[in-house]
């Protein structure tokens, strides 16, 4: 199979991949004329801010030694593309000292990111001559790094090209197929020749060919941007050519392929597959992680940068709110937190502070403050977001409003890993573009520490593109030609291919494979591992028949004898200061020795991975002072060794390994009903609430087997009602037994007696616990005692029993605003309500018929000024309703105006 490609040339662009120098001059844009051979071109911002709009700047780099030949390698190349295209910011160049050279050509965007150029062999001035232009919208950043050639001007002009048709519309490949590739339309310049042929396809190693004619096998399924870059006998390299996308079938998604992962032997496990083949849809994002960092020296106040170049957005996106800037988080350490600050710069030169020296001497990380070593602790992961978990750093280190750290030994602390709040708003990044030179800066105010960046990422957003999404193959999940399970005694479902069983018979791993094909004819598949295990034996115990209030359900489990297991072997300090001498503990393992000893700290454990009865020694190998122990616990965390303080050197211990007993990863134990004891996943454990009936014990497997036992617990105590008699006021057990009686009112002790009964209890929450004279315990529910509501008429009033608490009156069924009290008036003759929410939970309801409300006469509407009862008998009330804040005047006369 031939696929061959579009002819494409390309430009006299060499890919040299310098490095910069580490102390160079810096020159600007705007000197017209640079002699060096070693500097550095910045754009008119210099190196902390972006060039600015209406710009147009020519500048000829000569190299200062005769004979030699300038040399750009472009570390920074973020131009804007805002703007018509005809006019975006752009740089061109020109082969020699001036514009009437040999034109180079013209290049925007980041089309010039981390490549060289050189001036040719047919320019006897070794100039190369730049113009950068740019216009009214949009900034951006650039830097060159100036070198020269060591001899004679090096590099010629190779014109690549990839010979080829475009593959057809419907071509696409398999993961494990072969491309063949040409590249002989690839063309030195004179006097030279062609040595290499690099194949790029984006995801994998280059395929590097000393032969124009090569294949390549695809091992990646996906869209591969396949590219050809040619390197010629003088050492120059060509640019590589336009992206030319390959399609290879895949990948495939297995998620909701399910299967046991343990079988008790014999048996079968299910098996159900499911596939989802992913589109032809090229993900861009762009964030990421940035790099392995570096150290943080102990440099005062000398910023240290950290850079990115963005590309993959889509042109011209910006941050639209601080949320898209995800999480931005530092994996670092460093010993002195209150040294730092920290600030993120965007691409058009907006900054934030994330951290401001805040928070003293409080670690990060795990940090090794081993200043004349310079050996670096341990990173820990610090982010900064727009919805944090925690405040600043400074807010949450040891003395700060929301501690939030972690002991390290007895005098340091570490701030925690997690998320952060930064010290100035991320609302500033709004705005800013994405694509372009993202910045992190870190000063260092004090000195005396040090730390390191191991890495450092931005979670920006991410683009798509879906121009080859028609092209995605299908899958026939339910054609058995093209879906199915293999392995070991599996048989498939008829009627669905995707469903099968797989006889387990003995103990060991057993292999099932689920494959599909897709449309295109290419194969995917995914393998289970289900492992066949011994039942486990449970045993529950013997029932249980006493009364004592308390009792311990006994039982055993033996998932059987795991092959290995693990031990911990600890190693302790009663002072940090305090004995003289480091224990040095030789373990020998199968005669594999290991030496441990103690730390700065009060204890140190280690974990020790053991065969099952494989030998196990311990070795002392200089005495301990009485500061000093050693313990040793088995897999099942059971004590089996403990030197005491101070021991002289010896073996201090020599046995077999047992790892009989042990749960394995992947197994359980339960207890039901759990509610009542003290550790429902122990074989072992106690009813601290106790209740009689039948508690069963279940062994299982994780989405495998199980085995259960039961045991019986009777006269384990029991219930007690209460009962309340309001005509008597008698709260009662249903207990007559003799014994003791604690009674608690609203959840404390009110008294204790030996009959079941109290008289004239007050009102609440009750609840008993007794302990009868046979020893059984009986616990109550609790029992909400109230009062009755009572209400009458007491001529023009209604009044309700008065009881604390919030009353709430009705007037045929029409609720009574501003009315909170135990009385009120009587407003005319009909149904009145009154509820009474009491502080103690009761709520009690009384209803009363007002027939003769002694000649009140009902005026329709909502009144101003009510007279209650009207007409009267010279005794009467007046209600006034008002809004606040307002002036009135009340006044009072007899019939004839007095």
């Amino acid at each position: 199979m031939i696929k061959s490609f579009l002819r494409t040339a390309s430009i006299v662009i060499i890919i040299l991949f310098l490095s910069a120098p580490t102390k160079a001059q810096e020159f600007l844009i705007s000197q017209a004329q640079i002699t060096t051979c070693s500097g550095l071109l910045l754009d008119s911002g210099g190196p902390d801010d972006p060039y600015s709009d209406n710009e147009s700047f020519t500048t000829t780099i000569c190299p200062n030694v005769p004979g030699r030949a300038a040399i750009l390698n472009w570390q920074v190349f973020d131009l804007s593309l805002d703007g018509q295209t005809s006019t975006t910011d752009r740089i061109e160049l020109w082969d020699g000292s001036s514009t009437l050279s040999t034109y180079l050509g013209s290049y925007t965007g980041t089309e010039l990111q981390s490549l060289t150029l050189s001036a040719t062999i047919f320019n006897p001035t070794g100039c190369l001559t730049v113009r950068f232009t740019s216009n009214g919208s949009g900034t951006g950043n650039f830097t060159g790094v100036i070198t020269c050639s060591g001899t004679a001007i090096p590099c010629d002009s190779i014109p690549t090209a990839i010979n080829s048709t475009l593959l057809s519309a419907t071509e696409v490949l398999c993961v494990g197929d072969t491309l063949f590739l040409d590249g002989s339309n690839s063309t030195p310049f004179d006097g030279t020749s062609l040595v290499e042929w690099r194949w790029i396809t984006g995801n994998s190693t280059p395929l590097i060919s000393t032969s124009a004619i090569d294949t390549l096998v695809i091992t990646e399924p996906g869209l591969l941007g396949l590219q050809l870059q040619v390197v010629s006998s003088s050492g120059c390299s060509s640019l590589p050519t336009p992206v030319q996308y390959v399609l290879a079938s895949g990948p495939v998604h297995f998620t909701g392929t399910t299967n046991p992962s343990a079988v008790c032997y014999p048996d079968a496990a299910e098996l159900v597959g499911h596939a989802t083949l992913l589109p032809f849809v090229h993900t861009y994002s762009a964030g990421g992680n940035y790099g392995s960092g570096s150290a943080l020296p102990d440099q005062i106040a000398v910023p240290l940068r950290f850079t990115s170049i963005i590309s993959w957005a889509e042109p011209g996106s910006s941050i639209t709110s601080a949320a898209d800037l995800g999480e931005i988080c530092l994996e670092m350490e460093h010993s002195f937190m209150g040294d730092l600050i920290i600030e993120l710069k965007c691409p058009n030169g907006t900054e934030v502070t994330l951290q401001t020296q805040g928070g003293g001497n409080t670690f990060l990380g795990d940090a090794s403050d081993d200043l004349p070593n310079g050996i670096p602790g341990i990173c820990w992961n610090y982010c900064f977001s727009a919805s944090p978990e925690h405040g600043t750093w400074a807010e949450c280190v040891a003395s700060g409003v929301t501690p939030n750290t972690i002991p390290l030994n007895s005098t340091d602390a570490a701030l925690s890993p997690g998320s952060y709040t930064p010290s100035e708003s991320l609302n500033d990044l709004i705005g800013c573009p994405i694509n372009g030179t993202w910045t992190l800066t870190f000063y260092d105010f004090w000195g005396g520490d040090d730390g390191s960046l191991c890495s450092w990422s931005l979670g920006l957003p991410v683009a798509y593109d879906s121009s080859f999404s028609a092209m995605t193959g299908t899958l026939d999940l339910q054609n058995s030609t093209l879906t199915h399970w293999t392995g070991t005694s599996v048989v498939s479902l008829p009627t669905d291919p995707t469903m099968a069983s797989a006889h387990i018979a003995t103990e060991g791993a057993y292999e099932h494979t689920f494959t599909v094909i897709d449309s295109y004819g290419c194969t995917f598949d995914t393998t289970v591992t289900v492992l066949g295990v011994s039942m486990p034996t449970v045993d529950a115990g013997s029932d249980i028949t006493n009364c004592t209030g308390e009792a311990v359900l006994g039982g055993e489990v033996d998932f059987g004898t795991s092959d290995t297991c693990t031990y911990t072997l600890v190693l302790l300090r009663q002072t940090l200061n305090g004995g003289s001498g480091t224990p040095n503990v030789q373990v020998v393992i199968l005669n594999d020795t290991t030496i441990y000893t103690t730390s700065t700290t009060l204890w140190r454990a280690f974990d020790l991975v053991l065969s099952d009865n494989s030998p196990l020694e311990i070795t002392l190998l200089n005495s301990l002072s009485s500061n000093h122990r050693i313990q040793l616990f088995d897999a099942n965390d059971d004590l089996v060794f403990d030197s005491g303080w101070g021991v002289a050197s010896g073996i201090l211990y020599s046995a077999s390994a047992s790892c009989t007993g042990v749960i394995p990863a992947f197994g359980n134990i339960t207890w039901s009903p759990s509610i009542g004891l003290s550790d429902p996943g122990s074989a072992s454990t106690t009813i601290v609430s106790p209740a009689a009936g039948w508690y069963t014990l279940t062994a299982s497997y994780l989405n495998g087997c199980s085995i259960s036992d039961s045991v019986s617990v009777t006269d384990l105590g029991g219930s007690a009602a209460l009962v309340w008699n309001s005509t008597d006021s008698t709260l009662c057990a249903d207990q007559s037994t003799s014994g003791t009686y604690a009674w608690y009112h609203d959840g404390s002790l009110f008294t204790t007696t030996t009959t079941p009964c109290l008289s004239s209890p007050p009102y609440g929450s009750w609840s008993l616990n007794a302990v009868l004279d046979g020893g059984c315990s009986y616990l109550s529910d609790t029992l909400l005692v109230c009062p009755v509501l009572e209400m009458e008429q007491i001529g023009t009033i209604l009044q309700a029993t008065e009881l604390p608490g919030l009353y709430t009156w009705y007037y045929n069924d029409a609720l009574i605003p501003d009315e909170e009290e135990a009385s009120i008036l009587i407003s005319g003759p009909g149904e009145y309500t009154v509820t009474l929410a009491m502080p103690i939970g009761c709520v009690l309801v009384d209803t009363l018929v007002v027939i003769d409300p002694t000649g009140i006469e009902v005026q329709p509407g909502d009144h101003t000024l009510r007279i209650i009862p009207n007409p009267s008998t010279g005794i009467f009330h007046i209600r006034v309703k008002i809004g606040t804040g307002k002036d009135w005047t009340f006044k009072l006369t007899d019939l004839i105006g007095r």
